[in-house]
Parts: C-alpha cells; sequence; structure tokens
C-alpha cells in the first residue's frame, strides 16, 4: 500500500503529526500524509507514514505504516497489519479527532496494548482565513469532539459551499474576514 498523498483533494495547508510516543515506539511519531491509493478504509480517512531520513527508530523490516478505521477500532500498524502499534476504541471519524485518553499503545515491557495519554495525533496547519483548513483534515466531527479553547478560531472551508468561514461565535472588525460571526460545521 505504499502511496503518496494527494495534495489537492485531501491535504492541502495542514498535516496530520502524531506526538508523545514511548521512547520504544518513536518512529510512529511524526507527519502522516494520506495514501493516494485507498485515501479510505471503512468510510473513514487511510494516512500512512514511511522512515524519513535520519529518522531513527524503525524496526528492521519495516517500511510502512498506516493508520486506519478497521470497522470498530483505530489502528496504527505496519502496512501489511501483521504488527499493531496503537489502537483507539473510538467511533471518530478521523484520526484528528480521537481522543487522547482513547489510544493504547504498545508496551515494551508486558508486550500487551497500554494506555498512553501522552500520545495523540492532531491536525497541524496554517489555521488562516487565506490558509484554512479542509474539513478532510480535520476531520468531520471535528466542532462535535474538540473542545475548543475558548478564543481558539478554526478557519475552515465549507465542503459544500467551498466558503471559508471561522469558528469563533462573535464577530471582531479589526481581523479580516472575522467582521462575520462564526460557523461551526456539524
Amino acid at each position: 500500500m505504499a502511496a503518496s498523498a494527494n495534495q489537492s483533494t485531501y491535504e492541502r495547508h495542514a498535516v496530520l503529526r502524531s506526538r508523545g510516543a514511548p521512547p520504544t515506539l518513536t518512529f510512529i511519531n511524526g507527519v502522516w500524509s494520506r495514501c493516494f491509493q485507498e485515501p479510505w478504509i471503512n468510510q473513514k480517512p487511510h494516512y500512512i507514514k514511511q522512515p524519513q531520513p535520519g529518522e531513527d527508530g524503525w524496526p528492521q523490516g519495516l517500511t510502512c505504516l498506516h493508520v486506519f478505521y478497521d470497522g470498530s477500532l483505530w489502528r496504527i500498524s505496519s502496512d501489511d497489519d501483521q504488527s499493531v502499534f496503537a489502537v483507539a476504541n473510538t467511533d471518530a471519524e478521523h484520526p484528528n479527532t480521537v481522543s487522547r485518553d482513547d489510544w493504547l499503545l504498545l508496551s515494551a515491557s508486558s508486550r500487551m496494548l497500554e494506555a498512553w495519554p501522552d500520545f495523540a495525533l492532531a491536525c497541524e496547519g496554517p489555521n488562516t482565513e487565506a490558509k484554512p483548513f479542509l474539513l478532510d483534515e480535520l476531520g468531520v466531527d471535528f466542532f462535535l469532539r474538540i473542545q475548543l479553547k475558548s478564543r481558539k478560531v478554526i478557519w475552515f472551508t465549507d465542503p459544500i459551499s467551498g466558503v471559508v468561514f471561522h469558528s469563533a461565535a462573535k464577530s471582531t472588525s479589526a481581523q479580516g474576514g472575522r467582521m462575520q460571526p462564526g460557523k461551526r460545521y456539524c
């Protein structure tokens, strides 16, 4: 399944980044790309991660990881799905909307899946009116699952109309496009 991301369709200005894995699983930390060959598995986004130059810690023979929804769990596993490194038991629509409390990671000592609250996958990007997120980057359930900080504003493109909106409840005439009240995609 090794593939590259289709920047124009599923990714534009943002990246999906994982952080906080234990030292034995540092290879699952980093930037993930949307799988071009198989962008959806079970109607949810499918991402891949391949070793980058200078990136240490990858097990011998492992050339690609993927994060996908298997129908009941989000999984981070080897490309052949023979080795599972993390799971999350949730019906979240996107890895970005999986709560960090839901992830269980493979423990080096017990070889069991254990809670690791430092680990999370998050969508990062410019988050500006000129470079808004796509809902494919955030997750269609983002505004239902993610508790935004009171002053955190998310710029996004409505997938139906193509119009750029911000998520703030109030407008501020001092900040460009925030002259209008915001919108949350639900």
